[in-house]
């Protein structure tokens, strides 16, 4: 049974859920995935898609093509579709990732690796390329920034 104290937590959560949705911040029910899709788009000042089940790519911005990826978990690499159709691959790395540099939380490092890197470096699977420090360097680094300062 949920403590008082869990159900304060969870209806908080799901209060500032609706906030953020209101706010085009969450525009799906994957909340991680769509707050880096938000934050990179404010970044990067990239134009969000509207149809939010293009699987192609994510953004746009001077007739290029974005896919955005997030990473602030466990995971030890990233993965994009192989049939994904953009010319970047943005990925934002949280803090708290195992893929981070800094392991500082709050701290967020932006990557922006083109197509052809992708698929010359990536392992391909049957339906995905995927990749983990190998192409998170230096030469892909665009900003870092800390959302708690």
């Amino acid at each position: 049974m949920l403590t008082e104290e869990e159900k304060g937590l969870l209806r908080e959560f799901f209060e500032v859920v609706n906030k953020m949705k209101s706010a085009n911040i969450i525009r799906s029910d994957r909340f991680l995935g769509d707050i880096g899709e938000f934050i990179i788009s404010k970044e990067l000042n990239l134009k969000l898609e509207s149809n939010l089940r293009n699987e192609g790519f994510d953004a746009t911005f001077k007739d290029k093509k974005y896919e955005i990826k997030y990473a602030n978990g466990s995971k030890t690499n990233v993965s994009v579709s192989a049939a994904a159709d953009y010319e970047y691959l943005v990925v934002l790395v949280g803090g708290d990732s195992k893929l981070s540099r800094n392991k500082v939380s709050g701290t967020f490092d932006v990557f922006l690796i083109p197509k052809e890197n992708i698929l010359k470096e990536a392992n391909k699977g049957n339906k995905n390329y995927s990749f983990g420090m190998s192409l998170l360097r230096d030469e892909f680094h665009k900003k870092s920034f800390n959302l708690l300062t």
